[in-house]
């Protein structure tokens, strides 16, 4: 299966606003809607670092949910990335880093370079694994012309 791999910023920033958008209420509403964003990426593991001082997907959660809990609208975005590289997934091929995501509350993600690092047959299971929703602009099925991923990566 030949997938066209390339990912920009630009388009993910569209993507992003885009989706995000479609659940705003218009100009015309009679209430402002606060909308935070929070974004990461290139995210290979889950555990903190400099001794348990900073870092870790655990702190991650406990941040989105301390302001989610303030701000109704709160998505947490991830830009690419997160499969490989990384010992672990050279062994769980991403499925520990899902796993994870999932548990931490992940909103919305985008195809980077490196979740291709294991081929399109792995990348289809992880996104079936997801808890979350793929979005996908320019990574393309070339014998279908679909979004890669298929209707869970929308």
């Amino acid at each position: 299966m030949n997938i066209v791999r390339s990912v920009s910023n630009a388009s993910l920033g569209l993507i992003f606003a885009l989706v995000v958008l479609v659940g705003v209420p218009s100009a015309a509403s009679e209430r402002d809607v606060r909308l935070t964003l929070l974004q990461v990426n290139d995210v290979y593991q889950s555990l903190p670092v400099d001794r348990g001082q900073a870092g870790g997907l655990a702190r991650l959660a406990t941040l989105k949910r301390r302001i989610a809990a303030e701000s109704k609208y709160t998505l947490l975005c991830l830009g690419g990335d997160t499969l490989s590289p990384s010992v672990a997934s050279n062994y769980f091929k991403g499925k520990q880093m899902i796993e994870t995501w999932n548990a931490g509350g992940l909103d919305l993600a985008v195809f980077g370079n490196h979740e291709f690092d294991f081929g399109p047959e792995v990348l289809v299971e992880r996104v079936k694994e997801s808890q979350f929703t793929w979005l996908s602009s320019n990574a393309v099925d070339a014998a279908t012309g679909e979004p890669f991923g298929g209707p869970s990566a929308s």
